[in-house]
């Protein structure tokens, strides 16, 4: 996501998929409000669940914004949201990484993020008991089985 994206010129542009009319309705409303208060997190979040996994939104100057951009743009402009760094976790492969606050983060980072600024989050200990037994970090202290464990209490 460009540095300092106003969010101003995403009202403006075209949707890849064509979806039913509910949908397309909630995504000009959202595009609205980011276009009215391009800080909102909730909006980007929204709009990325809207849009859905494989769809995109084409900016008149060529940017794309898809559900994994939209998902770290209210990541960044809520960077302590357990929520928001669990789902673009899992918009991610195991191996790539984002920049969020001049950190790169790996899939397996944002989870551990969202478990430490939510520990009570079942989903967040579901997917990093996943992704740990796929790929176990050294070192790390909770095994996939305490994690899953965890999920269940």
């Amino acid at each position: 996501v460009p540095p300092g994206y106003s969010g101003g010129r995403l009202s403006r542009m075209a949707n890849s998929d064509s979806s039913p009319s509910g949908k397309a309705g909630g995504r000009r409303a959202l595009l609205r409000a980011i276009e009215l208060e391009p800080r909102c997190a909730a909006a980007y979040f929204n709009l990325g669940v809207l849009l859905g996994p494989r769809a995109f939104l084409k900016a008149q100057d060529g940017f794309v914004w898809n559900r994994r951009r939209l998902f770290q743009r209210a990541a960044e402009l809520e960077p302590c949201s357990s929520e928001l760094l669990l789902n673009l976790a899992m918009t991610m492969e195991a191996e790539e990484r984002v920049l969020l606050a001049k950190v790169n983060y790996t899939q397996q980072a944002l989870l551990l993020r969202a478990l430490d600024l939510n520990p009570c989050s079942s989903l967040a200990c579901c997917n990093l008991g996943k992704s740990l037994a796929e790929r176990p970090i050294e070192g790390q202290q909770m095994s996939p089985r305490e994690l899953f464990a965890r999920a269940l209490e």
